[in-house]
């Protein structure tokens, strides 16, 4: 006799019954991948650490990267003060 095949009920899930909303406009999504290493470089993306390439001349004058960090945060700390002045004059 041959045997039966016995069908066994898959365990109901939360998610088996989530629709996706109708507002989704999968035209302007973007496949990141699957898996850890696509998550690592979406992320990476997402960062605003850049590099940048300085100038031979600017170069030359700094020994490290760090003085040049330095330096351009006390640039960007003059153009904070130099945005609060302008306000407080004009209010």
């Amino acid at each position: 006799m041959p045997k039966q095949s016995v069908k066994t009920a898959k365990a109901k899930s939360m998610h088996d019954d989530f629709e996706l909303p109708a507002q989704i406009d999968f035209k302007k999504t973007k496949l990141i991948g699957f898996g850890l290493e696509a998550l690592d470089h979406h992320i990476a993306s997402k960062t605003s650490a850049r590099t940048v390439t300085i100038a031979g001349d600017v170069a030359k004058d700094f020994a490290t990267d760090e003085e040049i960090n330095e330096a351009l945060r006390l640039v960007q700390k003059m153009r904070l003060i130099g945005k609060s002045a302008s306000r407080k004059k004009s209010a």
